[in-house]
């Protein structure tokens, strides 16, 4: 690794790791607080990681979709009462 921070590119590389990577796991640890995993094993370990990201990933989607139909209807939900409406009208229909 020092290796290849020494070189240009591998600095350039290393810099963008600061923006892709870190602030995800950072919110994760903070606003998630998962600071350790429950199981052992490298197998388990990426399963419970992946999950974790999912439902990161997940969160992300959710507030996104609540962000831009405010926008459309200028009308500010509870997410809880946008789904249960939504697919309580689905079901009639």
């Amino acid at each position: 690794m020092r290796a290849k921070r020494q070189t240009e590119a591998g600095r350039a590389v290393y810099a963008r790791r600061k923006c892709i990577t870190e602030p995800v796991h950072g919110l994760i640890k903070q606003a998630r607080g998962f600071r350790q995993f429950l199981l052992r094993s490298l197998t388990k370990v990426r399963a419970e990681f992946t999950l974790v990201a999912l439902t990161h990933t997940l969160l992300k989607l959710w507030r996104t979709a609540l962000r831009r139909r405010t926008a459309v209807t200028g009308v500010v939900a509870d997410p809880l009462t946008t789904v249960l409406s939504t697919t309580a009208t689905r079901a009639i229909a």
